[in-house]
C-alpha cells in the first residue's frame, strides 16, 4: 500500500500521470523499496476522477490496465489516492499488485 500511496503522492505533486516517478523508479523499484520481496507485479494508474468506481470502470475499459488486474496469481494488493488542488487532474490513484518471492 506504501509504495502505490506514495507513488500517487508523487503525481499529484508533480502534475504527471506515469509508470515512472520522479526520481526514476519504476513500479518495481517502488515496491521493492518498501521491503517487499517482489517475484512478479502489475500497476495501472488513474488520474482525475474524485471517486474509486469510475477509477475501475476506467481500468476495466482499458485491456491492459484491466489484464494486470485479472489476470495472474498475484497475492497481495496495495492502493493508493492522492489529491492536489492546484494540479491538472487533482486526483490520482495507483495500484500495485504483486506476488512475493523467496
Amino acid at each position: 500500500m506504501r509504495a502505490g500511496q506514495r507513488h500517487s503522492q508523487d503525481m499529484a505533486a508533480n502534475n504527471s500521470v506515469s509508470y515512472i516517478e520522479s526520481d526514476g523508479s519504476s513500479p518495481w523499484d517502488r515496491i521493492r523499496r518498501e521491503d517487499y520481496p517482489l517475484a512478479a507485479g502489475g500497476e495501472p494508474i488513474a488520474a482525475g476522477h474524485p471517486d474509486p468506481p469510475p477509477v475501475v470502470a476506467g481500468w476495466k475499459g482499458n485491456p491492459p490496465h484491466w489484464s494486470v488486474l485479472m489476470v495472474g496469481d498475484y497475492q497481495d494488493i496495495g492502493v493508493g489516492y492522492a489529491f492536489n488542488a492546484s494540479s491538472h487532474f487533482r486526483h490520482y490513484w495507483t495500484a500495485d499488485l504483486a506476488v512475493p518471492g523467496p
